[in-house]
Parts: C-alpha cells; structure tokens; sequence
C-alpha cells in the first residue's frame, strides 16, 4: 500500500515538506504520511484476525482457531467487537511505521548516494583501498591533533587507537571535528 501510494503521487504533486524545486524522491514528511496512512488502512483491515490472534494467546484452550474465536467474538460482542481496541493499533502502527519507513526511506538514498560516488571514484581510476587507507590516516591525524591538547586525564594514552578507548571508557563525547571533554577544535588535515 505504501508503493502504491509513493507512485500515485509522483513527487512533485503534493510539495509537502520541500520548496517547490523539481524534485526527483518524496521529501521525508511525504514519506512519513504515505508510511502511516498506508499502516493505518492495513491495520484496519487486518485487526480482526490480530485480536483474534491475541486472545488466542491468552486462551486455555488450545484447540482453536482464528475463524472460532472471531465467531464466538460476533455472537459475544457483536461485529463491534472485532474492532475493540483498534484506535489504540492504529496509532500505534501510525506513528512507527511512518517513521521506519522515513528512516529507511533516508538511509536507502543515502547508501545509494555512496555507492554512486564509489563507483564514480574507481570510474576515474581510484583505488577503493587507497581511499579507505586515507580515511583511517586522516582519522589518525584528527586523533592525534586532538591528543596535544587532551586534558591531563587521557595523556597517558599509548597511541592514538588507545586514546579513543579511553576517551569512550570515561564517556568523552565526539563531535565532528571536535575531541575530547573540553571539546577541542582540530584544525583540517593538510592536503
């Protein structure tokens, strides 16, 4: 249901959460509502046999099923009572799956994002290696940076490795750039 909602509204239709720039993917409050309608609208559906579900559960006898307990629940409570309960489902489902699905929605862009880059760094002759090598070297440089100006309780550090344990054992936040407990700016690696 969430698809079809997605590509019933091509991106551009609702501009809801975003400028009103041409926009090729929905923006994350789009995504977020299409998520949580569609949980809505499916919870609905499906709630009968979910509470049939749970009460089965709680049931000592073990001989039933979904169709036997829904029927005892109509000649009970009336087809009202298939739905006991409902509101408190579909806000439930409202809420995490909107956001699940915003979150995959946004991390599913972002791995894309990075392959394409990958792809088009090694498409111009880069190494994936070297590159993964210069991401540890410049990790090492910011620690170090850091470490000259590291507050006497993490000088005993060995290398740059173990300051960062220390650092995560005495719960020093990171923070971009920045390192340590009095969060200590370190200047960009030189090129």
């Amino acid at each position: 249901m969430f698809e079809l909602f997605k590509s019933s509204f091509p991106p551009d239709t609702l501009s809801i959460g975003h400028s009103t720039r041409n926009r090729s993917t929905h923006s994350p409050l789009e995504t977020f509502l299409f998520a949580a309608v569609s949980k809505s609208i499916a919870s609905t559906i499906t709630y009968p046999f979910i509470l049939a579900k749970a009460r089965m559960q709680v049931s000592e006898s073990r001989n039933l099923n979904p169709f036997r307990v829904l029927a005892r629940i109509i000649r009970e409570e009336g087809w009202q009572g298939m739905y006991d309960g409902l509101s408190g489902q579909i806000v439930k489902g409202f809420w995490a799956q909107g956001f699940l699905l915003m979150f995959k929605d946004r991390v599913g862009a972002l791995i894309l994002s990075l392959y394409l880059r990958l792809h088009r760094y090694r498409a111009r002759g880069g190494d994936i290696s070297s590159l993964i090598e210069q991401g540890k070297q410049e990790a090492i440089y910011y620690v170090q940076e850091a470490g000259k100006n590291i507050p006497e309780s993490f000088a005993n550090a060995k290398d740059p490795l173990n300051l960062i344990q220390v650092m995560l054992a005495k719960g020093t936040p990171f923070v971009g750039r920045r390192v340590g407990a009095a969060c200590i700016e370190v200047p960009p690696p030189p090129n």
